[in-house]
């Protein structure tokens, strides 16, 4: 009886060890976790765009970008939007990572933004509950 219990709670032990192991994924999908840092970066301010809206990211963190940038755009109702190029065939025909910290309460199907080439329109592809979007335009 005793070896019974013990290998019950050894199993029991296990299998939270690898639920509690599993926290390293995350709620962001396919979103790189060097774009997320770089995200939640921009969005503390700790990384400012320029006049036009750009972020010029650092060396470190180059790799959350295709064209090693960030571009920021306040939406209609305050909120930030942040989008990083994934791959890019042209200025106007891009995949990419939208971020918005504080998404709205409702998925947009498409996203005013500010592009390689200025203000463009997205098509939000895929969505996390953490505002995270996959996102193309062209």
């Amino acid at each position: 009886m005793r070896i019974r219990t013990f290998v019950l709670v050894g199993a029991l032990a296990l299998t939270g060890c690898h639920k509690s192991g599993s926290s390293s994924s995350s709620s962001s999908g396919n979103v790189p976790q060097i774009t997320q840092r770089a995200g939640a970066i921009v969005a503390q301010g700790r990384l400012a765009p320029n006049k036009e809206g750009v972020v010029e990211l650092p060396d470190t963190m180059q790799g959350a970008s295709a064209d090693k940038k960030a571009y920021v755009k306040k939406g209609p109702g305050g909120e930030i939007w942040i989008l990083f190029v994934s791959s890019q065939e042209s200025p106007t025909n891009f995949k990419g990572h939208l971020y918005c910290p504080q998404p709205p309460a409702q998925q947009p199907t498409k996203v005013q933004v500010l592009g390689p080439k200025g203000p463009v329109q997205v098509t939000v592809d895929s969505a996390s509950p953490d505002g995270w979007y996959e996102v193309h335009a062209g």
